[in-house]
């Protein structure tokens, strides 16, 4: 096996990456076509085998792979990335979203964070597999999806329902964790290992409608203000999952006392989580998103009442954002909604529409893929542990765990590497990340397929 000049890698993947930048995916439309047949087309003229699928026209989705030199008959490793972007403002930019510029060692551009610049490492890691030789045990597959960002139904969720055998594999690596998270004076890594469901509902407040002139109790409007404010500040009930479980317990195994025992107490007294949580640490950033961990929500996003000023109208509507935790149901989640209206005195006013995705499920928190994550950062990052984390929001990773296949959000980002600028103008990626998440992916990679 040939050795890797690490430098001439580096510099390739960014010229990768700056490729990828160029493509515009804005989504919407997305049209991806054109990235994934250049995704395509690179793994070809390495003698990879490649191919673009449609699940519209302009809707495309690369898939290669790599076979095993040293066939074991284990099954595949999926690294997976998405080629669509959010929209961006190219007035509030620095640099053009579209340009892939080089600016003061990083890599600016609408998808440098998220994902293009995995989807470039990605393609990297195959490319590095094949020149060098690496004596795989197991095929390595790589897919460049469609359609991540407005909720993956063009993209890999198609890829699920028709065409999996292409993509099934061993376990996947994609978006979702990777990154490092701060607890009191301690850092560590984190992998991703299971997503809330999102669980909409509308909630339709009535009431007697008539000329704003002569004012009403009965009035749609206030009803539904109500409801929201109750469903705003009213925090649902505390359930511990097993994935939160195992976050807690790594992050506590590292934590000094009186922080160890604070972030047990988490577990061993949910019934008392805020006081817990502010004794766990001082972040109040944090502390929302460990609460987030821990219960399912509902937070009113969206009102719509009313076509003209002089009228009461007799329905006034909100949107509510609601996320289940793993474990739980709509049936469940509901049942805590309407017992926030009911304690609010509202419940009568109120009906409610639900608008569900199927409940994902978990991918273990052990196994083969998460000891290869470990080797890998013991290697370049000694000493910062590795936890699972539960995404409060979102992926694509729920379409595969669905049908059973292990899939960790890890994508590896140094200490200090900003995220601010996801999903935000002036978006952008040190190209010493790059070289962290190129360098100890590949060792991941090694250590699982070689």
């Amino acid at each position: 096996m040939q050795g890797i000049d690490w430098e001439a890698a580096v510099s390739e993947l960014v010229d990768h990456l700056r490729t990828l930048l160029r493509f515009d995916t804005t989504n919407p439309p997305g049209n991806e076509t054109p990235a994934a047949h250049w995704v395509a087309g690179v793994l070809r003229r390495e003698g990879i085998a490649a191919e673009v699928l449609e699940s519209a026209p302009g809707r495309g989705t690369a898939i290669g792979r790599l076979h095993a030199t040293n066939p074991t008959g284990e099954a595949p490793l999926l690294l997976m990335g998405h080629l669509d972007v959010v929209p961006a403002e190219a007035a509030e930019w620095q640099h053009p979203p579209f340009a892939g510029a080089v600016v003061g060692g990083e890599v600016w551009g609408r998808g440098a964070l998220d994902m293009k610049s995995t989807v470039a490492t990605w393609l990297m890691l195959v490319l590095l597999a094949r020149r060098t030789g690496l004596p795989l045990k197991r095929d390595i597959i790589l897919m460049a999806n469609a359609d991540e960002e407005t909720g993956g139904d063009m993209g890999a969720r198609w890829i699920a329902e028709h065409h999996f055998d292409k993509v099934r594999g061993a376990g996947a690596l994609s978006e979702g964790g990777g990154t490092v998270m701060a607890v009191n004076d301690r850092s560590y890594f984190t992998y991703q290992v299971a997503e809330k469901t999102s669980c909409k509902f509308r909630m339709t407040a009535r009431g007697a409608g008539g000329h704003a002139s002569v004012p009403s109790a009965d009035n749609a409007v206030v009803h539904l203000g109500r409801a929201v404010a109750a469903l705003g500040t009213t925090p649902l009930p505390v359930h511990i999952t097993e994935p939160f479980r195992a976050f807690v317990e790594g992050v506590a195994a590292h934590q000094p006392e009186p922080s160890r025992s604070a972030w047990l107490g988490l577990l061993s007294d949910p019934a008392h989580a805020d006081e817990q949580l502010a004794a766990a640490t001082d972040d109040a950033r944090l502390q929302r998103r460990l609460r987030a961990m821990m219960a399912n929500t509902a937070t009113p996003t969206m009102l719509q009442a009313g076509s003209k000023i002089n009228v009461i109208p007799a329905t006034a509507e909100c949107m509510v954002d609601c996320r289940i935790l793993p474990g739980q149901t709509k049936e469940s989640v509901e049942a805590e909604v309407r017992a926030v209206l009911h304690a609010a005195g509202i419940l009568e006013h109120i009906e409610l529409e639900w608008l569900l995705r199927p409940i994902k499920k978990d991918s273990p928190v052990h196994g083969p893929l998460v000891d290869a994550m470990r080797i890998a950062l013991e290697r370049y990052a000694p000493g910062v542990p590795l936890i699972p984390v539960m995404s409060t929001g979102g992926t694509d990773n729920e379409f595969f765990r669905n049908l059973g296949m292990p899939i960790y959000g890890f994508v590896p980002l140094p200490p200090g590497e900003a995220f601010g600028t996801i999903h935000a103008a002036d978006e952008r990626i040190s190209i010493k990340a790059l070289a962290f998440s190129l360098q100890v992916a590949w060792e991941v990679v090694r250590t699982f397929c070689a």
